[in-house]
């Protein structure tokens, strides 16, 4: 019995099935990224390494750490529009422009790598270069 079901149901299926039918296929339905994200749930801690995709993110990324890395998908492609706190020693952030206020507090802290040029920025420490 088993053997003629499955022919059977094939058959059935390709016979009686109506003739304005549409068979679907599955698909996938995707979402664009959301354009802007928020930067105050972003935690970066002592020897953190942290990947900014490439996007625009709100808000106020605050580093109170040493040896974190905070690395963006590139000038121009990683924007960040809000203020950028670094608290802490040898902390490097490159691959983003910053629209906003920068603010270092530490010593070598390096943002060399970033495109500060519409940013406010005030340090205070030593060796720290941007």
């Amino acid at each position: 019995m088993r053997k003629l079901f499955l022919p059977c149901l094939g058959f059935a299926l390709i016979v009686l099935l109506p003739v304005g039918c549409v068979v679907l296929e599955p698909f996938t339905v995707s979402r664009a990224p959301r354009a802007n994200v928020s930067l105050d749930d972003i935690t970066v801690g002592h020897n953190d390494s942290v990947r900014l995709s490439a996007r625009t993110y709100t808000g106020t990324l605050t580093v109170r750490a040493n040896n974190a890395t905070i690395t963006g998908a590139g000038i121009g492609r990683t924007i960040i529009r809000g203020d950028v706190l670094i608290n802490g020693n040898a902390n490097t952030v490159s691959g983003v422009t910053i629209v906003g206020t920068v603010s270092v507090s530490g010593n070598a802290n390096d943002l060399r790598g970033s495109d500060l040029s519409r940013a406010e920025v005030s340090t205070r420490g030593q060796a720290n270069r941007y």
